[in-house]
């Protein structure tokens, strides 16, 4: 959406309030605000739309509604954080270890992205709590050796090893 709105020259409204010379804010042309917010109208859908267009300062100025759709939606929302780490804890292993490592790695780059501080070897043990039995003596030599316990992307990478070598591993 901000690629569209820089080649439109609207991003300015969207980020900075005008201010005249005297000091006052100064909504952008008529013209502007009401393309700018159709715009927005096009990326939301109608409930998140509604929500965030509760009050007549709002729709009158652009630089306000910006900021209550980055304070609602942006990905450093505490709301976004939940959904994705909700979305790691929902994550199980179903006999795929291919896919299991892909979801795993696409989780905790987002867990990355949205600046969700947790601890690596709270990331780490429960990767291996999500594994099944059949993983018991590899989980064990990651929870024995001080090299990998701690270090999510460790344990992934010599899952990938083992599922290598071992093919039945990398799927029913």
């Amino acid at each position: 959406m901000i690629i569209c709105l820089k080649q439109i020259r609207l991003y300015q409204y969207f980020i900075e309030q005008c201010i005249t010379g005297d000091g006052e804010t100064q909504t952008p042309a008529v013209d502007a605000n009401v393309e700018a917010c159709g715009i927005i109208n096009n990326f939301l859908d109608s409930r998140a739309f509604l929500a965030l267009f509760i009050s007549e300062e709002i729709t009158q100025n652009i630089f306000i509604l910006w900021n209550n759709v980055n304070g609602r939606f942006a990905s450093s929302s505490c709301n976004i954080k939940a959904q994705i780490w909700s979305k790691f804890q929902k994550l199980i292993y179903e006999y795929n270890l291919k896919d299991f490592i892909a979801n795993t790695q696409k989780c905790l780059s987002d867990i990355a992205s949205v600046g969700i501080t947790i601890e690596d070897e709270i990331l780490a043990f429960s990767i291996l709590t999500k594994l099944p039995e059949e993983f018991h003596s590899l989980i064990e030599k990651f929870t024995l050796n001080a090299d990998t316990q701690g270090n999510p992307d460790t344990i992934l990478n010599v899952l990938n090893e083992a599922a290598l070598k071992d093919k039945a591993l990398l799927a029913d």
